[in-house]
């Protein structure tokens, strides 16, 4: 596939009605493709991105001069679009035909191992150069790709068992044991794409993770039928991971591929397992002083490392809580109910014949509810205890894998809320573009309005025309993009936890802010203040808690 047909699928697929029609577009370019380009249409279907080889400023300067236009006309123009790859295209597309009459369509592959990756490793005064002799090479719509995935801002938009489903039909295999060699990671090579429809070797289906089962976000618990049907438990926040001991021990994280070098704690403790043994569930940390699970980003600082080196992480505890059993003896079990699995789960013992629980690896204990008003109830205290809320899901249910409506469900604590000050804004992108949509939230700190969250979403359509019109009204600077605005406009801003940043001017960083609601009956003075976002900050980032905000876990079976 050429890179202009790239460009087509692009189209196609944000043109697509419904996901039937973009699994068979998936098919139908996929199947069409040399291996090489097939590999790169996958890595970007499953949505990954290229590293940014220049900065999106500079290559709208280098637009700006080839358009024979000023930097500032060319921000305006960006802000008008919304969409920087965009922009740069018709900026370049007004020249290119006259400069190059004739249009190049190379292969996919080949364009992006030629022409993109090595912009990354040439010499900074060389880059504009190179790019320049690419805008010339191609047509407009090779030149909106291009600038796609130079920019790192290419997203096909397509669900990942969309994806699956249309890689699977042109490769001729079930979709299951694509999922499941998918699950081991997948790297743009020609190999790598071959591999997906071989017969699966010795080494691989010893190490090879089984397709994740997730869960669907619980509103209401109405849908949910008589509560003896569920079991309850945490909703741990972990990396979520199989530990698997079919030939050697493996830990594979959903998404993260393996991470076995990054705790090798739990590597040693899986051989004491069976032979033969797939465990889902959680990684953890545990704070050995309280007991309880660290914050995830704390965790986080783990992901990625090669080598732990002594005194370079805290000295905690590193748990794989399991909470599910898909593999004993080498029999599948995932078409067994949920029930059965736990109770095998339980009687599983180490070749110490001491049990599971005794190590590194814990069974994740369920919850006895008596009701969903009961659940509702320690759901409430669950981030008390250092988990995110609670997960339930039918005991009759077998282990499918993807995110099967009706088994499995999490349910969440309710986000915490600050009043904020909305003291920086800047425009939005794609269906936005034009709008200032993109917010800085700011506290009191003293006298001194601290910025501590971006937010966008969460407003209505009609929300958002109407607080653009104040905003521009508000406006009483600009810097690049971003406007400074007289603070007037309070948000309620909703987010899952609050962790301390050295990244920040005010020492904290919240995660997943995003805006509850417009607070049209608060003025700036009635903000919320940084140290009373602070008291939040988990007891590990504080130092030790007072003995009042101990908590213990949910009672459990």
């Amino acid at each position: 596939m050429s890179l202009r047909r790239f460009a087509s699928l692009m189209r196609e697929l944000a043109e697509a009605a419904g996901p039937s029609a973009r699994t068979r577009l998936i098919a139908e370019h996929l199947g069409a493709c040399d291996d090489a380009t097939a590999a790169w249409t996958m890595w970007f279907l499953r949505g990954r991105h290229l590293r940014r080889a220049v900065a999106g400023s500079v290559l709208r300067r280098w637009a700006a001069a080839r358009a024979d236009i000023s930097e500032h006309l060319a921000g305006i123009c960006h802000d008008h679009v919304g969409d920087l790859a965009e922009t740069l295209t018709l900026l370049v597309a007004a020249t290119t035909g006259t400069r190059h009459p004739r249009h190049d369509d190379p292969p996919l592959a080949e364009f992006i191992e030629s022409s993109i990756l090595p912009l990354s490793q040439c010499h900074a005064s060389e880059r504009q150069a190179c790019v320049e002799a690419i805008w010339d090479r191609l047509d407009e719509e090779s030149l909106y790709a291009f600038h796609k995935l130079l920019t790192g801002a290419f997203r096909l938009g397509v669900a990942a068992g969309v994806a699956e489903r249309g890689a699977a039909q042109a490769l001729g295999v079930e979709v299951d044991m694509l999922r499941e060699r998918l699950a081991g990671g997948f790297d743009p090579t020609p190999e790598q794409w071959r591999r997906l429809s071989r017969p699966p070797t010795p080494d691989e289906l010893a190490t090879r993770p089984l397709p994740f089962q997730l869960a669907h976000g619980l509103e209401t618990t109405d849908q949910l039928g008589p509560v003896a049907d569920h079991l309850v438990e945490s909703k741990w926040d972990g990396v979520r991971a199989q530990l698997i001991h079919r030939e050697v021990p493996v830990l594979v994280g959903r998404g993260e591929g393996r991470l076995d070098a990054a705790f090798p704690e739990l590597i040693a403790a899986a051989a004491s397992l069976p032979r033969g043994v797939v465990l889902d569930g959680e990684v953890l940390l545990v704070d050995r002083a309280s007991g309880r699970p660290r914050p995830f980003t704390i965790l986080q600082r783990r992901l990625g490392t090669t080598h732990i080196q002594t005194g370079l992480f805290d000295p905690d505890d590193v748990v794989f809580m399991a909470f599910d059993l898909l593999e004993i003896h080498g029999e599948d079990l995932r078409e067994r109910s949920l029930e059965f699995r736990r109770a095998q789960l339980q009687a599983l013992t180490l070749d110490s014949a001491s049990e599971i629980g005794d190590g590194a690896i814990r069974i994740s204990p369920t919850i006895t509810i008596h009701s969903w008003a009961h659940a509702d109830r320690i759901r409430s205290e669950a981030r008390l205890a250092g988990v995110e809320g609670l997960m339930v899901k039918r005991r009759d249910a077998p282990y499918t894998g993807g995110r099967t409506r009706g088994s499995w469900w999490k349910w969440k604590t309710d986000p915490r809320t600050i009043d904020a000050v909305l003291v920086h804004t800047q425009g939005g992108h794609g269906r936005r573009a034009g709008l200032l949509t993109d917010h800085t939230l700011a506290l009191w700190d003293g006298e001194e309005l601290v910025p501590v969250a971006r937010a966008y979403s969460g407003l209505t359509d009609a929300e958002m025309t109407e607080l653009d019109r104040l905003l521009k009204r508000t406006v009483v600077a600009r810097r690049g993009p971003v406007r400074i605005l007289e603070p007037s406009i309070v948000l309620e801003i909703a987010f899952d936890g609050v962790q301390t940043s050295t990244r920040h001017r005010s020492g904290v960083a919240l995660r997943f802010p995003r805006i509850a609601r417009w607070r049209r009956d608060k003025t700036p003075a009635d903000a919320n203040r940084l140290e009373e976002l602070k008291a939040l900050l988990p007891d590990a980032d504080r130092g030790p808690s007072p003995p009042d905000r101990a908590s213990p876990p949910p009672s459990s079976d």
